[in-house]
């Protein structure tokens, strides 16, 4: 069996999240979209893919946004492609497995697709993958996860990772810190999902 763990950047701003994203223009843009295709019960990774995507409503990022990701303006404007390109990308490398996400991923890209007024994937007259919100999971094992977000999961653990794979608030990174944390329960016997 394989599932797609994934994980999103969007816009956001200096005191956004207190706000929760209420304040005049704040919408959670995506600007990047991570992901990897594991083989499961073992872990092993078999692809990955990473999109960045080039906001429509706030096109200039925030000096916020650029200091938390290292995502730059130069790089997302000459490499950045639409939502709905992205969307198809990412959606046909998930194909109809489990997408697994430590928080409401699914639910931002839902949030995008009206936002930018793209099609939803049924358009494209291909099956959609089922999400699977495993922070749930991960909290019903340790309640404590809650102070963590997916970048960190590793850490929280006490599992290691490469160095590579260590910095928080990269999608690819937050991924194999949730397969980590996800590994680690399916050690200790927990029950998962899949």
């Amino acid at each position: 069996m394989q599932i797609v763990i994934f994980d999103t950047e969007y816009t956001t701003w200096e005191g956004t999240q207190k706000r929760c994203w209420t304040g005049p223009g704040e919408y959670k843009e995506i600007i990047q979209i991570g992901a990897i295709k594991v083989s499961w019960p073992d872990g092993e990774i078999v692809d990955r893919i990473l999109l960045l995507i080039k906001p429509q409503v706030n096109p200039v990022l925030s000096d916020y946004f650029i200091s938390l990701t290292g995502i730059s303006q130069k790089i997302v404007d000459e490499e950045g492609i639409k939502f709905s390109d992205a969307l198809v990308r990412f959606l046909d490398f998930c194909g109809d497995i489990p997408v697994v996400s430590y928080g409401n991923d699914s639910g931002i890209l839902a949030e995008n697709i009206l936002l930018t007024k793209s099609h939803p994937y049924n358009f494209y007259g291909k099956k959609s993958p089922s999400f699977i919100n495993i922070k749930y999971w991960i909290l019903s094992a340790d309640p404590e996860a809650v102070k963590v977000n997916s970048g960190k999961l590793w850490e929280y653990f006490g599992l290691s990772m490469h160095e590579k794979f260590s910095q928080e608030h990269s999608p690819i990174s937050d991924c194999y810190s949730i397969l980590q944390a996800l590994l680690h329960l399916k050690k200790n016997n927990f029950r998962l999902p899949f």
